[in-house]
């Protein structure tokens, strides 16, 4: 996926499709968790996962109703930043599902997808980072 410097709403609409399915990851471990199906979490990190996918929800929602508008100024460099994450992102889902409970992984795009929401490319840029950061960690190269 690609987006330009102001989304359009197929750009929007994919960045939506590729976040909802960290969304739905989570939600599948979570299930897998209290199934007692290889996944175990504790209470902590279960709730702090499914406040995690609540919070990435709610942005999802205020991209498909509000939009996403990116300050002008380094917006190019956001943009590359926000192309860059969801590329990591479809690659360690294709890699495994259970990159779903790593918190760290989790939370790292969660601030991305808020930074994406407030439009302040320095913001995004930073969150980007650190989610790359994130996926290096977790996932093989």
């Amino acid at each position: 996926m690609a987006i330009s410097v102001q989304p359009n709403t197929d750009e929007i609409n994919q960045l939506v499709g590729d976040s909802m399915t960290l969304v739905h990851a989570i939600g599948n471990q979570l299930q897998a968790s209290v199934e007692n199906t290889d996944v175990s979490l504790s209470d902590k990190d279960y709730w702090d996962l499914r406040a995690k996918q609540l919070l990435l929800q709610a942005q999802i929602m205020g991209w498909l109703k509000d939009g996403i508008q990116v300050t002008l100024q380094n917006a190019g460099q956001a943009v590359d930043a926000i192309n860059k994450s969801t590329q990591a992102l479809e690659h360690a889902l294709h890699v495994t599902q259970e990159i779903a409970t790593d918190i760290a992984f989790v939370s790292a795009f969660v601030d991305l997808a808020v930074a994406i929401t407030t439009g302040q490319p320095q913001g995004i840029i930073s969150a980007g980072q650190a989610f790359l950061s994130s996926v290096k960690k977790v996932v093989p190269a």
